[in-house]
């Protein structure tokens, strides 16, 4: 699952991957889809408090990166002041999906799915019964 939803903003390996999965034990889908929106959000709250960009050429097109302000070519610029979509953000590491675990708890609590199951089997029919 984490592969699936992290596929275009990072590439985490073998290790990584078995990393957070046993880190999110328990997380529905949709609990991994929130842990990435997460993380996302995190990295373009990064990107606009940086001071010093550069200018990167993908393809024919110009994007700006965030770097450091001794990086090479590197230019003191407000981002507020610049367009969106030529900010290119830093892809996602193992850093920024941990974080985003630990600030999000999963939705499915384990105590309460065995109170439900404990009670779906209070009442559920026998298996063999039969109907009159």
């Amino acid at each position: 699952m984490w592969r699936y939803h992290t596929n275009k903003q990072a590439a985490l390996s073998l290790k990584e991957l078995r990393e957070l999965a046993a880190l999110s034990e328990g997380y529905s889908g949709s609990d991994v889809v929130v842990c990435c929106t997460e993380a996302t959000m995190q990295i373009l709250r990064e990107l606009e408090s940086c001071e010093h960009f550069r200018l990167v050429t993908i393809g024919n097109l110009p994007f700006m990166q965030a770097c450091a302000n001794d990086d090479v070519g590197a230019i003191q610029v407000n981002p507020k002041e610049m367009p969106p979509e030529i900010m290119l953000p830093r892809k996602m590491r193992l850093d920024d999906l941990v974080r985003a675990v630990n600030q999000n708890a999963p939705t499915k609590d384990s105590k309460l799915c065995e109170e439900i199951d404990a009670f779906h089997g209070t009442f559920a029919e026998p298996k063999n019964s039969s109907k009159n």
